[in-house]
This record gives structure tokens, sequence and C-alpha cells, in this order.
């Protein structure tokens, strides 16, 4: 068997679906750090079964989830799935045994829900677990090693060592099943224990419920016929107390239906108060709309104005434009005028030097023929002089020509000078303006933001005081919701004293003897009676039990002045067939027992835990004078036993032994209460309905203060929204002006704009003809110096051919002069023609800016008209948003009177309501009373219905209904009465006792069956865990024997030599006994396994590992970074037992190392080509080296 495949989903740093395939030998995992390769060695001990977070480096599940990175989201699921295929039987499961190949997965969600499977099918954890239990796989056991493994192993303790032994032997489900047998053994001697109590106490409780149950049988007879009386007597009281309830229950329907009328009266009138007030709030809200329409209208009229006045600002600028670009086409014009002037001039004057250059020409003609027939003897010399003369005459014209352009770029630089000294003036014109502006704007912007601040402040104080108005409005409800409940529970417990005090009142619980007496008294008719002995007495409640148990009938007892007053007493009842009474004179005398000395100081004397006035005190003493309280029964009757017949001895649960040694107990009947506990809760009632009453006191004050504060904060409220609507408007003002002064200064500043572009046009033009003149004087002063240099070296010419001319010379001067004049004049003639074409060049760039200007006036123009037109439209548009506002205005108003007369119309349905209310509140309380008296009969109803369920056990359907007339109450009371002094003689008696005896029986004889069996089971679990010690010991023995056979072997291969032991530390206990080894390095003495250097302690672990293998072959090992420490040396060695075991273990190796990269048959590389996320990148190094063979 062998891992095929391993898929994961959202596992960890695995956010794709990534799919690592693993073929039998030796797979190689490698990657930088941090990359994800021990994710995979945690997959797959986590797809196995592994519930340790801290094992798989986490703290908590959720962390095995992708938790997103700073390119991808968190994932909400992790998923992995492990295959495993050429099983071959490895897996014994019955289920699985047939298959081949298995797939287990597991999911977990960051809900914290997990899933698994098997072959897709939902599984158990367990499951999973069970199927690699046999196999040699566990998430902690050998076959998954890792580097800190390493060091647990050799540093663990011999008992923790065991656990790989254990696991090679293969006895871990014998440990499980050993573990469960005795889990099974220890319950089954707790459940055998319990069974034992329970028996014997069951045959104990047999013995004395044989006898009860005798006794219940005859005592069943009597309470039957005392049950059939007491049903017909409660027959007569029911009907009574229903015929009473009917007609109250008519009154209070009455009642009802007017105010069910009242109700609908004003539940119409409160829906068309709510349907007015929704109309108003409709009205109020389509006011609010209209007023703020009529403010927006408002703030686009003001808006449009503003532009309109802008506007009006833009066309005056515009025509300042206009008018300027008039005057610079003047100027402009003007100077093409000068040009003209210029150009005329030099016209003329070329028109004369062109006749004088013709006639110079002519003369200079007939003298040069007359002068070459001179100059054929000197035409050498002559020549010379020529050329110098023609270079003299070449200078001169250039120096002359150069004179002239520079007069020129002079006039031309002044002209530029002055239009960018006028430009200048004007922008720092529009600069003052834009300061001036910019001030105006700090000042508005401060303003504004002053309003913004007031604006905010206002609006956070009107939040924070409707929260606060939220809070109050939340804690008035509260409070009424207080109120009501305390109003609500005020009269329930009112009802309740009521009908205590009626049961008080008609002495309901009293025999009729005594309550005839005390109507008697109230009626006058018997006198010296002061009242029932219960009324007298109060005594705490823990006491009140063992008072009520001791006195009994007693309590019921009509103290009277003397014996006289009780004779008469006895006589009316006699008269009055009323039955009986017992009566308590005032001068009741009190005989002290002797024999009592010293039992006070085991238990209380019930005088002292009885108060009474002092009148009655003889009273006290003569009945409750010999009495004892102690806490429980056992007491008691030690007390009796060690003291005879002095007191009567009574407990706080009730059970009395008299002096003779009697004992009376039991229970009430139901949830019966005795007279003294009924007094104590009328009191009790009595203080809590004060503290009620208190209570609604208070609570109404705090809710009338409540609203009182409600109210004041919607006024303030109000004025808050009036401040604020104000501090808008001034806003909405301030915000337009400012954006007006915001578009003026945009405006000055792109004329400013316009102004630089000018004047660096300016600036480049007067640079350029700067240039260019500075060129011309430099040009000029080099010709000046040139012709100063080849004028004299022709004066030296002419000096040297002085002696040869001779007669010449006059005639050569003419000659030469004439010849002078006239290359002047050619060179002015040259001259002029240049400054003609450079007037020409002026004039036509002139037009083109008068041209350009020109444009500029009709796009001037064109945007003025745009402008007015669009003035005019605004205006049209401010006149029609105006009469919209009049309009809306009128609407407004209209709007107004509207609300003003609903308003009034409201007010006059509310004070209909309020009478409505009034009347309600007087229906109600009637009908509270009605419902309080009705609760009361319910309330008796309810009581001779409970008795009826309680003492008899029938329902109300079931009591057999008579006239009042047919039931001789006399009759049946005397019945009862006979009937109940038969019962006392019985004493107690257990009426369950039958039933009882057979369910203990029956469950006696089932538990007898049951503790037969658990003795079995006990014996056959003892039976089974000696037998899985004798095949542990065995197969633990066997196994150890092996390994350590293996590991002396192994390490000295591994080593190159040395010794290496494993040794039991308690060889008589192999069940637990732990395993130590023992190691000696070659060439180093035997010491201490933790003294040995990381790469030793790995060795030594590989050593151990690869010992176990040997033994039993696990068919799959992972490595987690377990050559880190190696050297190159040891690596070889350890790739040698790999390939060695290879052939039965498919390994996994997790390594940096290049060596062990080297052998591995597969690798995988882990990469993170995205932060926080990784890729599998697979190499088949078989299929690499096939294919290069």
């Amino acid at each position: 068997m062998y891992f095929k495949s391993l898929e994961m989903i959202g596992f960890k740093s695995f956010v794709d679906e990534t799919k690592v395939e693993f073929e039998p030998g030796i797979t190689a995992i490698v990657g930088p750090n941090g990359c994800g390769k021990s994710n995979i060695s945690d997959a797959i001990r986590w797809v196995l079964g592994e519930q340790s977070a801290k094992l798989l480096r986490g703290n908590k599940m959720d962390d095995f989830i992708f938790n997103g990175s700073d390119g991808r989201k968190p994932l909400n699921m992790a998923e992995v799935s492990l295959t495993v295929t050429n099983l071959k039987g490895a897996v014994t499961s019955p289920e699985l045994s047939l298959y081949e190949e298995i797939t287990v997965t597991r999911k977990l969600f960051r809900s914290g829900e997990s899933e698994y499977y098997i072959n897709k099918t939902p599984c158990r954890l367990k499951d999973i677990v069970d199927v690699f239990l046999d196999t040699g796989l566990n998430t902690r056991g050998f076959s998954m090693m890792e580097q800190g493994q390493i060091n647990k192993i050799i540093n663990s303790k011999p008992d923790e060592r065991r656990f790989i032994i254990e696991e090679a032997a293969g006895v871990m489900k014998y440990k499980h099943r050993r573990n469960a047998a005795i889990q099974k053994l220890e319950s089954s001697q707790q459940n055998l224990l319990r069974i034992g109590d329970i028996v014997g106490e069951l045959e104990r409780q047999m013995n004395s419920l044989k006898r009860q149950a005798n006794k219940a049988e005859r005592y069943k007879k009597y309470k039957g016929e005392m049950r059939e009386l007491g049903i017909r007597l409660l027959s007569v009281e029911l009907k009574k107390e229903i015929d009473g309830l009917n007609s109250v229950d008519t009154e209070y329907n009455s009642n009802k239906e007017k105010e069910i009328e009242a109700s609908a009266r004003a539940s119409s009138s409160k829906n068309r108060l709510e349907n007015l007030r929704l109309e108003l709030t409709t009205e109020e809200k389509g006011l609010a709309e209209l007023r703020q329409e009529e403010f927006e209208l408002g703030s686009r009229v003001e808006r449009d104005e503003g532009h309109v006045e802008l506007m009006k600002g833009q066309i005056e600028d515009l025509s300042n434009d206009e008018v300027r670009a008039g005057e610079e086409i003047e100027e402009l014009k003007r100077e093409i005028d000068n040009l003209d002037g210029q150009f005329n001039n030099i016209k003329s004057d070329m028109e004369g030097i062109q006749i004088k250059a013709e006639e110079q020409k002519r003369l200079y003609s007939e003298r040069e023929n007359r002068l070459i027939k001179m100059n054929n003897e000197y035409k050498e010399k002559q020549s010379n002089l020529e050329q110098m003369d023609a270079e003299i005459i070449k200078v001169i014209g250039e120096i002359s020509q150069n004179k002239n352009t520079l007069t020129s770029l002079e006039t031309r630089l002044d002209f530029i000078q002055k239009r960018k000294d006028r430009v200048s003036v004007e922008k720092t014109e529009t600069e003052d303006s834009i300061k001036n502006f910019n001030i105006t704007l700090e000042n508005d912007v401060n303003k504004l933001s002053d309003a913004k601040e007031k604006l905010n402040g206002l609006k956070k104080n009107k939040e924070e005081l409707i929260g606060y108005l939220i809070k109050l409005r939340e804690s008035l409800r509260t409070h009424e919701e207080r109120a009501s409940e305390i109003k609500e529970r005020l009269g329930t417990r009112l009802s309740v004293l009521k009908s205590f005090e009626e049961f008080q009142k008609n002495f309901e619980g009293y025999e009729d003897g005594v309550r005839s007496v005390m109507k008697s008294r109230e009626s006058g008719s018997l006198n010296g009676v002061h009242g029932v002995l219960v009324d007298f007495i109060e005594t705490a409640p823990e006491f009140e039990m063992a008072i009520e148990s001791v006195l009994s009938d007693r309590l019921q007892g009509v103290v009277v002045e003397s014996h006289d007053e009780g004779v008469k007493g006895v006589e009316h009842l006699k008269s009055q067939l009323a039955g009986r009474a017992q009566f308590i004179p005032l001068n009741l005398k009190f005989h002290a027992k002797a024999g009592g000395e010293g039992v006070s100081s085991q238990g209380r004397r019930a005088v002292e835990v009885v108060r009474c006035n002092e009148k009655y005190k003889g009273i006290l003493e003569c009945l409750l004078g010999d009495v004892l309280i102690v806490n429980d029964i056992e007491g008691a009757v030690n007390i009796w036993r060690n003291n005879g017949n002095s007191y009567t001895i009574v407990t706080l649960n009730g059970e009395v032994i008299d002096p003779h040694g009697s004992i009376t107990g039991g229970n009430r009947k139901g949830n019966e209460q005795g007279l003294m506990q009924r007094k104590r809760q009328i009191a009790e009632i009595n203080i809590e309905i004060e503290n009620l009453k208190a209570e609604f006191d208070s609570a109404s004050k705090e809710r009338d203060s409540i609203r009182s504060e409600i109210e004041s904060l919607e006024s303030r409220i109000a004025g808050l929204e009036s401040s604020i609507r104000e501090e808008e408007f001034k806003l909405i003002g301030e915000e337009n002006g400012l954006t007006r002064i915001k578009d003026e200064i945009e405006r000055l500043k792109k004329k400013i704009g316009t102004i630089d572009y000018e004047t660096r046009g300016f600036d480049i033009e007067i640079g350029e003809v700067t240039a260019e003149s500075d060129k011309y004087r430099d040009e000029i002063l080099k010709k000046e110096d040139y012709h100063g240099k080849i004028t004299a070296q022709s004066n030296s010419i002419k000096d040297d051919m002085k002696a040869l001319r001779g007669n010449l010379d006059a005639h050569i001067e003419d000659t030469n002069r004439l010849k002078v004049d006239l290359t002047a004049l050619n060179g002015k003639l040259d001259n002029h023609k240049r400054e003609c074409e450079r007037i020409v060049r002026g004039r036509e760039d002139l037009n083109l800016r008068i041209d350009k200007r020109e444009e500029d006036r009709i796009e001037i123009s064109d945007k003025k008209k745009e402008i007015e037109n669009s003035i005019k439209r605004m205006e049209d548009e401010i006149y029609q948003v105006s009469l919209k506002r009049d309009e809306k205005k009128k609407e407004i108003n209209v709007r107004v009177e509207f609300l003003r007369k609903k308003n009034e119309s409201l007010k006059a349905i509310e004070e209909g309501v309020k009478e409505i209310d009034d009347e309600l509140a007087e229906l109600r309380d009637a009908l509270n009373n009605l419902g309080m008296k009705k609760a009361e009969l319910n309330l008796r109803v309810e009581n001779l219905r409970r008795r009826a369920i309680e003492e008899y056990n029938i329902k109300e359907n079931e009591i057999p209904s008579a006239p009042l007339g047919d039931v001789n109450i006399e009759e049946i009371n005397s019945k009862l009465e006979f009937l109940r002094s038969e019962i006392d003689r019985f004493g107690d008696v257990n009426l369950a006792a039958i039933e009882e005896y057979n369910s203990i029986s029956e469950r006696y004889n089932f538990l007898k069956t049951q503790q037969d069996d658990l003795n079995m089971s006990i014996k056959s679990l003892h039976q089974t865990i000696e037998r899985i010690d004798s095949t542990t010991k065995h197969m633990f023995a066997e196994t150890f024997t092996k390994v350590n056979e293996n590991f002396k072997g192994i390490f000295r291969r591994l080593f190159g030599g040395g010794r290496a032991e494993l040794i039991l530390v308690d060889e008589g206990n192999m069940l637990e006994t732990g395993v130590d080894i023992i190691v000696q390095p070659p060439g180093k003495r035997l010491q201490n396994i933790t003294l040995l250097s990381a790469g030793e302690k790995a060795m030594t672990a590989i050593s151990l590992l690869f010992s176990i293998f040997m033994v039993k072959p696990s068919p799959f090992c992972l490595l987690d970074e377990v050559d880190a420490p190696l050297d190159e040396a040891n690596i070889f060695r350890f790739r040698d037992m790999l390939k060695e075991m290879c052939s039965s273990t498919q390994f996994l190796v997790i390594t940096h190392n290049q060596k062990t990269m080297s052998f591995a048959d597969s690798l995988y590389g882990i990469t993170m080509e995205e932060d926080g996320v990784s890729k599998v990148i697979s190499v088949n190094l078989k299929a690499k080296e096939a294919l290069a063979a």
C-alpha cells in the first residue's frame, strides 16, 4: 500500500486546488524557507485525523483555513483529500476490506463545522482513525518524523519512549481494547455496588410496606364514605359561589360592552385625530417643500443676478479691451504712415542718387578709356593698386550698409521698449486689483468659515438634543411601562388581599362551630367573646409549622372572658345545631409537671418563641408551657426517652411527641395553608401593597418629570431649527459673493497671463534686436579697422608709383575720385534698397498685427453681443423665476391659512377625545372594581375546585349537582364527624402502601436479576483483560528484542562502528516498563544520550526509526528536514538506508539538502510566485534518467 495523491484547497497557504501525486520510492519536497513545504506534512497529519492545532503549528483550527493575503481574499473552507492505493487487505474494516483504493477527505468551515468522508461517503473522525489503526500510520507515530521529533525521541523519558515500540509491535489496538474493558469493568463494579445497596434497602422496605398495606385497605373504605359526603357538601358551596359569580359577571359584561362602545368611539376619534395629524404632517411637509422651493427660486434669482452683474463687468472689460485694441490699431497705423514717409523719402533719394550714378558712370567710362591707354605700361602695378582700391570700396560700402541697418534696429528697439513699458504699467494695475480682491476674498472666506462653524455647531447641538430626546422618549416609555406594571401588580395584590380578608371575615378554614360563634359575636348575641386564639399570637415563620402542629385545633379556640361565657357559647351552638367549638377562658390555670428540669437546654420552650398581648400570657403559658421545640424527629425521640412524660415535644417540621410517647406527623393535604401562615401572609401583602403604592407614586412623578423635560427639549429643537435656516440663508449669500470674487480674480489672472505672454514676446523681440544691433556694431568696428589697414597699404603703393606715374597722377586721381564717388553712390543706392525692403517687411508685420487686433475687436464685439444676449436671457429667466417665486409665496400663504384651520379642527377633536378618555377611565375603574370582585369570586370558586381536585380528585363537571333544599347539611356534618373520629383512631395511614409494595416487589426481582448479570459480566471482563495483557506482553517483548537487534546493527553501520542498545527499565513489568537508549559513538566513551551532538542525535533517531521499519515496515514515512544536522558523509549513509527501505516503504522527504535531492525519484518544488500563496512544481527524476539513457 502507498499514498497515491494528496489534494488541497484552501489549506494554509495552498489557496487554489493543488494536487500532489506520489509514486512508490523516494519523493523529495524542496523550496525556500517560508514557502509552505511543511504545510504538506501538516495536511497529511490533518487529514489522517490529528486534532491538536499546536502539533500542526497553529493555535486553533481556524488557522488552517487560508486567511487572505495582499492580493487574495480569505476563504471560508479548507479541504484535504488523501488517496491510498494498493491496499491488498491492509484495511481490516469489513465495509472497506474489498477496496484496493480509498480516499479520505476532511473539510473544515470557518463557522467551526467539520465534515469527514471515506470514498465521498460521510463518516465520523473515529472511522478514519480506525481505518489506519492497523497499518502503522499514526499522526503522532514513528511514520511521521520531523526535526523536532528527533530531539523528542532522544530527550523523552523512558516511559514516553515505550510508545514507539508499542506502535511497532501493533499492540495499540489491544491497548485501546484493554482501556475500554477497564472502563467497562469500573462502570460495572460501580453499578453492582449501587444495585447491592438498592436491593438491601428494598428488602427492608418490603417488610414494612406489607404491614402498612393491610391497614390501608381498611382506611380506604372509611375514606370513600367521607369523600362522598364531602363532595355533596362541596357541591352546595360551589353552586352558591357560582350563582354570585354569574351575577357579577353579568354586570361586568354590561360595563364591558359600554367600555367597548366608548373605546370604539375613542378609537374612531383617535383615528380621525391621527388622520388629521397625518394630513397636517403631510401639509407641513408640503409647506416645507414649498418654502424650500421658494428659497431655491430666491437663491436662483440672487445667483442669476450675480451672474448678470458679473457679465456686465465682463462687457465693461471687453469694451475697455476693444478701446485699447482701437488705440493700438491707430498707433500701428501711425507707425505704418511713418514707415511710408521714410519709404517715400528713401525712394526720392534713390532717384537722385541713380541720376548722379549714371552721370558719374558715364564720366568714369570716358576717363577709364583714356586711362587704359595711358596705363598699359604700368599695367602690372596698376592692377595691384586697383585690387587694393576695390577692397577699400567694398569695405566702405559694407560699413555704410551696416550703419544704416544699425540705425533701423535702434529705432525698432525704442518702439518695442515703449510698448513694453505701457503693458508693464497695465500689469501692475491688474496685480493691485488682484491683491485687493484677495484681501476681500480672505475676509469673506473667514466669514464663510465662521458661518459654517456656527451652522455646524447649531446642527451638532440639534443632533445632540435629538439624541437626548430619543433617549428621554425611550426612558418615558420605560417609566410608563414600569408604572403600568406596578399598577397591574398593585391591582393583583389588592385583589388577593381582599380575598384573604374575605376569608378572614367569613372565617374560611375554621370549624362550623367557631364560625357560628364569631358571627354571633359580631351580631351582638354573644358577649364576653374576645376572638379566635390565632388572632392574638405571633411567631417567626420558621416556628409556624411547629406551633400550628402542637396547638392544632386549639388555634381555632374561642377566647372568652370566663367559663361562664364559654358555657353560654356551648349552649348557643347546641341550640343552633351549628357544630362544635373550643372555648378558652382567660383564667386558665397552668400546672407545671415535675421531672422536666434541664430538658429546656436541649431545645427551646414554645412560650419563648411566641408573642402575644400581656392579657393572653396566661393562656399561652397553659397551652404551650410544657411544649419544647427541637430541630428534628430524632432529637425529639432522644429527649422523650431520657425525660419520660415531662414535655410535649414538637419539631420544626411539625412532628409531635406527646408526654406518653405517641408520635404525630406527616404532610398537609396539597397546598393547604395554616391559620398562622395565612395571618402572616395578609400582613406581608399589606406591606407589599404599601411598597407598591410608594413605587407607583415615584414612577408617576418620574414619568411626569420626563414628559415636562421632553416638551422643553422639543421647544429648544424648534428654536434651533429656525436658527439653522437663518444661518443657511446667510451662508448661501456668502458663498454667492465668494464665487463672484473668485471669478473676478480668475479673470484678472487670465489678463495677467495675457500681459505676461505679450511681455515675454517683447523681451524675446528686444533680445533679438539687441543681439542683432551688437552684431552689426562689432562688424562695423571690424570693417573700419580693416579699412584703415588696407587704406594705409594703398597709400604706400601710391607713393611708390608716384615717380612712375608722372604726368598721369592728376588723371589717375580724377579717375579714382570718380570711381570712388561712383562706388559710394552705388553703395548708398544699395543701402536705400535694403532699407526699403526692411520698411516693406515692417509694414507687412504692422499690417498683420493690425489684422490681428481687428480680429480681436471683432471677437470682442461678438463676445459682447453673446454676453449681452446671455444677460437678456438671464434677465428674462430672472423675471420668470421671480414670477414663480411670487406664486410660491402666495401658495405658501394659502397653505399656512389652511394649516391654521386644520390645527383648530385638531384642537377641537383632541378635546372630544379627552372627554371620551375621561368616560373610558370611569368605565375602566368600574370594570377594575368588578374585575377584582370577579377575581375574588373566581378565587373562591377556584379554591373550591382545587379542593375538589386536591381532596377528592374530581373535576367540576364530575361534581353531582343537587338543589340547596334537598341537602341536609347538619346530617352530613354529623356523619362526617363520626367518620373522622373513626379515621383518627387509625393514626397515620400510608395509602400508597399497597401500590408501593407491589412496585417495590417487582423492582426487587428485576434488580436481583441485574445483580446476577453484572457479576457474570465482571468475571468475563477480568478474563478478557488477562488475555489482552498476555498477548500485549508477548508481542511487546518479541518486537523489543527484534528492534534492539536491528538497532545495534544499523547504529554500527551508520556510525561506522560504536555500540548502541535498547534496555528495559523494569523487565518485571512488561506492560508499563520504559525503554532507555544506551549509545557509544566510535572513539568515545559511553555517555548520556543528551550529551550527543545534533548530528549524532539525528543519526541515532534515524537508526531507531530504520530498526523499527525492519521489524514492521510502515507503508509510508514522512521525514521533515531530519537530514538538516547531517554532514555529507552521513547524508550518503542516510541515502543508502532509504534506498534499501524504499522497496517496502514510500518515503516523503522535506529537505534543503542538495545531496538528498539528488537521490530522490520524484522532486516537488514549492514556490510563492504570489505573496502568501504556495504553488507546486513537480519533476520526475526517474523519467528524466530513462530519457537520458
